[in-house]
């Protein structure tokens, strides 16, 4: 039986997760925003809200770029070279995606986890 050496092992496992644990640990840093953290009266962020996007993070096959809005909400983002875009705006009590690929635009309300992840995953079709 060939078995994998340490190094090579943890080495992919870190490989698979970086990505993830980058967008954690950013969201984590939202905790730190104070009020009027854009200084034009933005709010700082729920725990509950960040709790719920750290939720939806860790379900998705592609990670996203992710950023605070001054909406309370947090947005995330994905990007291809030919233009398409996807993107979802994380509230408390909501989830909207847009799109817009091939100069078609698209905006809806998701109500799952399985809604999201089926909208990232067409979008990597």
């Amino acid at each position: 039986m060939h078995k994998k050496p340490e190094a090579v092992e943890q080495t992919v496992k870190w490989g698979k997760s970086t990505k993830l644990e980058e967008n954690l640990e950013t969201l984590s840093g939202f905790k730190q925003l104070p009020h009027d953290w854009n200084g034009n009266g933005a709010m700082s962020f729920e725990i509950a809200l960040l709790e719920k996007a750290a939720q939806i993070l860790k379900s998705l096959a592609y990670q996203p770029q992710i950023f605070p809005t001054a909406r309370q909400s947090v947005q995330f983002e994905y990007h291809k070279k030919n233009g398409d875009y996807l993107e979802f705006e994380i509230f408390d009590d909501k989830v909207i995606a847009y799109s817009k690929q091939k100069e078609t635009e698209n905006e809806r309300e998701l109500n799952s986890l399985e809604d999201i992840n089926g909208l990232v995953e067409i979008f990597y079709a």
